[in-house]
């Protein structure tokens, strides 16, 4: 295991926000409250609060909103309605987990909080028997300044018996983390809301949720269960879970669900995608009721637009494997994935390519590249590629023949070499000698400079059959190449320069005939090992050691 970012000894715990979902408990407190007085919040001013000390926050309450009430008054008239929604209030996703790991791993645990003590006390059952974990619990009525203050913290970590520099603290307000910082301490942010995720840069971390936390970053024991299960998702949770769904069009079906915030827009939104790994071709438009049991992992983006691709790849080639082979079912399935789609996921598509072809499944790969034609979309020479490489392996020849005949026809003079290396490679793997002759030869005719493993391949056939006059001509026109070492752009570079009769062009560096190589970026056994995997001959790129491979 590599070694960890950070090295902690000690963790400490904000509550609100951070163990307890305690903001989604009282949300509506203020505003029937204020309604009253005629008042309505100001949503703006109200997260400009979040993690203040009680005082601080009362008193900017009474003075923006106009309140004819003193700071007493005012407490007296709130505290039974925030008594009765902090026991609604539930412990976040990943709380339990973390907190009984780091636990039962011997790591002190300190829980500090802007909230006075008589609060934090109120709070402390909804944490069950785990809440017996902190060996320190501190109100912000115990320090002299309360959070962006560090007092909190720095007394949290004498009484922990550590060093603040030693000390983790996981927050999920601004100026929780501005505290923590200020302490010395290192800081997780998960923020509680997520159009404020740009306001939380100073903190070492910013995760979703805790289910994203990764005890071993921290030089903490790593976790030894996989407890994903939870009974709602907060407004914290992004990322992709697998579930059940109940819907009128499906019935009961396996789903993977990718929920996360688009922030492509002016105004930050909360999009959720379920896809449906037991159905296919029918679009859902009604409600859908979800049990989500297991988190499979955090979204590759932060933003929902990009993160979303990874739950796509893996939703693309889920079903797809377990289709037949029917067209209509097939195509149908595949439709669903864009249904929704403003543009063609394009990228997504050929991601779940690559990924059908590491795993070998040529006829899906072929399914999937003829679905993407067939939309208009997707017609590059890579993917004209892949799908003959797919049908040579699928032991389709006459489809794959005549393939390459309306490729060759129809981009003759820029069709790149690996085409006919493939073709190549397969006749004389099925010692079919015309028709290897036949692609010799127009590559020839076009001026394609065939490369090592072709004119291993031929000298090979000539010899078999005894063509030696043959063998004679091809090693005389086409002899090893020869490297030189020259200076561009300040980087020692090495060419591969073929002999040329016109000195003066070889010179001149003609990129049909000389190759550039970067001494720092030579990875052969990379590039023989690409091209083996693409159903190239192994037997016959061996000279790749030389330098001689070339796999465009």
């Amino acid at each position: 295991m590599a070694a960890a970012a950070h090295q902690v000894s000690s963790v400490i715990f904000d509550l609100d926000g951070t163990l307890l979902d305690t903001e989604r408990a009282t949300r509506d407190v203020l505003t029937e409250f204020l309604a009253a007085y005629g008042k309505v919040p100001d949503a703006g001013e109200e997260e400009k609060r979040l993690g203040q000390m009680y005082l601080e926050s009362t008193t900017g309450i009474i003075r923006d909103y106009g309140l004819p009430l003193t700071v007493d008054e005012y407490s007296k008239a709130m505290y039974p309605l925030y008594l009765k929604r902090w026991q609604k209030a539930k412990p976040l996703p990943g709380v339990k987990r973390l907190v009984k790991h780091l636990h039962k791993n011997g790591v002190p645990l300190a829980l500090a909080s802007n909230s006075i003590r008589r609060n934090v006390d109120h709070k402390l059952p909804k944490l069950e028997d785990w809440g017996k974990c902190f060996s320190v619990i501190l109100g912000g009525d115990q320090v002299p300044n309360g959070k962006p203050s560090p007092d909190i913290f720095l007394e949290a970590s004498k009484r922990l018996g550590a060093n603040p520099s030693s000390c983790l603290v996981i927050e999920d307000s601004v100026v929780g983390v501005k505290g923590a910082k200020a302490s010395g301490a290192k800081a997780v942010a998960v923020p509680s809301l997520q159009n404020q995720r740009n306001h939380y840069h100073i903190a070492d971390v910013i995760l979703y949720s805790l289910l994203d936390f990764q005890p071993e970053m921290w030089g903490l024991p790593p976790f030894e269960d996989h407890d994903c299960a939870y009974g709602y998702i907060p407004d914290q949770i992004s990322g992709i879970f697998l579930g059940w769904a109940k819907s009128k069009v499906h019935g009961f079906s396996k789903v993977i669900v990718a929920t996360g915030w688009d922030f492509s827009q002016q105004t930050v939104e909360r999009v959720t995608h379920v896809h449906f790994l037991d159905c296919s071709g029918t679009v859902e438009t009604e409600p859908v009721k979800l049990l989500i049991i297991g988190y499979i992992r955090k979204l590759q983006s932060a933003n929902w637009r990009n993160g979303l691709s990874w739950f796509l790849l893996i939703a693309i080639v889920q079903q797809i494997k377990g289709l037949s082979n029917v067209k209509e079912e097939v195509y149908g399935a595949l439709d669903s994935f864009v249904a929704w789609e403003l543009e063609f996921p394009l990228i997504v598509v050929k991601k779940a390519l690559k990924k059908l072809e590491d795993e070998k499944e040529w006829k899906r790969i072929i399914q999937v590249i003829k679905w993407m034609f067939n939309k208009g979309q997707g017609k590059t020479m890579g993917s004209y590629y892949t799908l003959l490489n797919a049908l040579i392996e699928d032991g389709r020849i006459e489809e794959a023949e005549e393939l390459f005949g309306m490729v060759f026809s129809r981009y003759m003079e820029g069709l790149p070499r690996t085409f006919f290396m493939r073709m190549i490679s397969f006749y004389y793997s099925v010692e079919a000698y015309d028709k290897m002759f036949e692609i010799f030869a127009d590559m020839e005719e076009l001026g394609v400079r065939p490369d090592g493993s072709i004119i291993r391949m031929l000298g090979d056939v000539f010899q078999k059959l005894e063509m030696m006059d043959k063998y004679e001509k091809l090693k005389k026109k086409y002899p090893p190449p020869k490297w030189e070492y020259r200076h561009i752009k300040g980087k020692l570079i090495r060419i591969r320069v073929y002999p040329d009769s016109n000195p003066e062009v070889a010179a001149k560096g003609d990129p049909d005939t000389d190759e550039l190589e970067e001494l720092e970026s030579t990875h052969l056994n990379n590039e023989l090992d690409e091209a083996a995997s693409s159903g190239l001959d192994r037997s016959v790129l061996d000279d790749a050691a030389s330098g001689d491979l070339e796999y465009l």
